[in-house]
């Protein structure tokens, strides 16, 4: 393998953190968007912050395999932003899922008790 710049140099850790920064951004960006269902909101939030810990994870993992004086190579830390933008893009293609495939009243109908005319009820928020 080639010899990279190490992570711990200055470039290479800002680079690092510009391209963190920016995925980061995007899926805040996208949460932001949901017009509403809070409750898909918060799993794209517990997603973001699964990515940023395997990405932690394997960084940690990687300098203890080498020894404190080695760092992650550049193409070790591309793979793992390249990790990111794949699970971004499953956010949106899930995102797209969500917002054709609307809640229909029917199924909402079901779950609705009868009053004592005959008129729907809704369940009460709990």
């Amino acid at each position: 393998m080639a010899p990279s710049t190490p992570l711990d140099s200055p470039e290479s850790l800002a680079e690092t953190l510009r391209l963190m920064k920016s995925e980061a951004k995007t899926l805040k960006d996208r949460a932001i968007s949901y017009p509403s269902g809070d409750e898909f909101k918060i799993l794209l939030l517990i997603k973001a912050a699964a990515i940023l810990q395997d990405c932690l994870k394997s960084i940690v993992q990687h300098r203890c395999h080498l020894g404190r004086e080695e760092a992650l190579c550049r193409d070790q830390r591309d793979t793992l932003l390249e990790y990111v933008r794949k699970e971004v893009e499953q956010s949106n293609i899930n995102y797209d899922q969500y917002r054709s495939e609307p809640v229909k009243p029917k199924k909402l109908q079901k779950k609705c008790k009868a009053g004592e005319h005959g008129e729907r009820l809704v369940p009460s928020p709990p």
